[in-house]
């Protein structure tokens, strides 16, 4: 404790004497010509230096915020730019597009029309098959197997005259030989195409005219199916253009809304420059000079 005690007089001694002698060293201070000045003075002169510190400040300060204007200035210029050079774009590819849309619509029409065309033919070349064509085919092979067997009659019953005829004739065995094996031989000839064409008959009716009506049949299927699919495709493809056009109308309204931010920064800097401004002016607030 005594310890202590003699600890903090000392102290109060130490602080004593550095108050005296700051009081004689401010009133032996010279002033700025070398003569003497009191501590008032001193103070003074002090004052005055923080002062002109603080105004050299203020001007470090004021050109700084005039860099920081400008630059903000020259980003606003390079935005506006750009969003005028996205704006030209943005143009040209709704021109590029409208062109596209319009040769995509006559291009599907002829399309349609061409699927609608093929449709129509296949109905008509069923339905002209099935009512006319077939009927008239089977009419026609019937009248010809019926002429091909009255011909093997005829060969038939002319055989079976000439047989009679020179079998009770004078004349000599060589010659009734000769034209009864000529007819022969026609009556042969006429049962072989007779019987080919009565094949020809059946394989006609059971055969090639089903098979026809069949393909036809699957070609009026597939023509339906075309044209359903056409008509698919042509609906997707609206749906594209239509899909086109929404993204450029919101792509357009992007850059509104940029062009608006823009103004909106534009009136802000526009502000600021004027509170600048009126900071560099004699009136300011920190007494910089107006650049």
């Amino acid at each position: 404790m005594r310890r202590l005690a003699k600890t903090s007089r000392s102290l109060a001694t130490l602080g004593s004497a550095a108050l005296l002698l700051g009081a004689t060293l401010l009133t032996a201070c010279a002033g700025p010509s070398g003569q003497k000045v009191s501590a008032s003075e001193y103070r003074e002169l002090e004052r005055q230096a923080a002062s002109d510190q603080a105004g050299a400040g203020g001007g470090a300060n004021f050109e700084s915020k005039r860099r920081a204007l400008d630059e903000r200035s020259r980003k606003l210029d390079e935005r506006k730019a750009d969003l005028a050079h996205a704006t030209l774009a943005l143009a040209s590819k709704r021109a590029e597009t409208a062109l596209e849309h319009a040769i995509a619509l006559s291009t599907e029409s002829v399309d349609l029309a061409r699927s609608q065309r093929e449709l129509l033919l296949a109905q008509e070349d069923l339905t002209y098959f099935t009512s006319e064509d077939r009927k008239r085919r089977l009419e026609r092979d019937r009248l010809e197997v019926q002429s091909s067997g009255d011909r093997l009659r005829e060969t038939r019953e002319e055989l079976a005259q000439l047989e009679m005829m020179y079998g009770e004739s004078q004349l000599g065995d060589a010659t009734a030989e000769i034209v009864v094996e000529r007819t022969r031989r026609r009556l042969l000839l006429a049962e072989m195409r007779h019987a080919l064409r009565e094949l020809e008959s059946k394989e006609l009716a059971e055969r090639t005219l089903p098979r026809q009506l069949k393909e036809l049949e699957a070609k009026l299927l597939e023509k339906q199916v075309a044209q359903e699919n056409t008509k698919r495709r042509l609906e997707k493809q609206a749906l594209g253009r239509e899909s086109a056009l929404r993204d450029l109308d919101h792509e357009q309204a992007s850059l509104e809304r940029k062009d608006a931010a823009l103004d909106e920064e534009e009136r802000l800097l526009e502000k600021d420059r004027r509170e600048w401004e009126r900071s560099g002016s004699p009136l300011g607030g920190n007494g910089a000079p107006r650049s």
